[in-house]
């Protein structure tokens, strides 16, 4: 986990309209924090922002006290689970979770370890050997989260 901090951030796509102005946010190391509103006001850009997928227009972010306005996303050491969780279908529970290690060539030993963890916490590990189409949605839902843990 790394602390977040956001200082007069903003966001604008064409130079005249902020879709962001101004945000302000402290999110420590380890604290829980929940983003609400309703559609179409910037929760899900945000979120972009401070994964690097979208350009800051104007403001200040930093991770773990480095700015990061210009870091690559690789190098920010964040996850994101989208609404829409993306998950390979042909794959089985265990291989979605593990994927992103593999391709980060995290050991095996640690694979296992981290994968053990993520699907007891996450209560998948009875559906370690299934596949995405045999699982409820919020299952799906809890692949896609184990995966980003």
């Amino acid at each position: 986990m790394s602390k977040i901090e956001l200082h007069d951030l903003t966001k604008s796509y064409d130079g005249k309209v902020n879709i962001l102005e101004k945000i302000n946010l402290d999110v420590e190391e380890g604290e829980f924090y929940v983003l609400v509103g309703p559609s179409g006001c910037g929760k899900s850009t945000l979120l972009r922002v401070i994964a690097g997928l979208e350009k800051i227009t104007d403001g200040t972010l930093k991770i773990d006290g480095k700015i990061a306005n210009h870091m690559l996303p690789k190098d920010r050491n964040l996850s994101m689970v989208f609404q829409n969780y993306a998950l390979y279908p042909h794959m089985t529970v265990k291989d979605n979770i593990l994927f992103g290690l593999d391709v980060k060539k995290v050991p095996k030993e640690e694979q296992k370890r981290r994968l053990e963890e993520a699907a007891e916490m996450l209560g998948l590990t009875p559906y370690l050997k299934r596949k995405p189409r045999e699982l409820s949605g919020g299952q799906r839902q809890r692949v896609a989260l184990a995966r980003s843990v």
